[in-house]
């Protein structure tokens, strides 16, 4: 029986192996994997960016951008 397809491969779909609901710090990925900003899951501001691969320290509260390390 052949491997499945992986997406993006010709005739590949959906992943076929479960994937993580959550990254290395226990938080939720964002429900578009797209860079970008999001609500911030550590709750401690309002949006945090996600770069498409992992949260960032960059963090937005009240219109201003700073940073705040995403594992403290």
């Amino acid at each position: 029986m052949p491997y499945p397809r992986l997406p993006g491969q010709p005739g590949g779909g959906p992943s076929p192996w479960p994937q993580p609901a959550t990254d290395p710090h226990g938080l939720p990925f964002p429900p578009n994997l797209a860079a970008g900003w999001y609500v911030d899951p550590t709750e401690r501001h309002f949006l945090r960016y996600w770069d498409g691969r992992q949260w960032t320290d960059q963090v937005a509260t009240g219109g201003r951008e700073s940073t705040d390390p995403v594992g403290s």
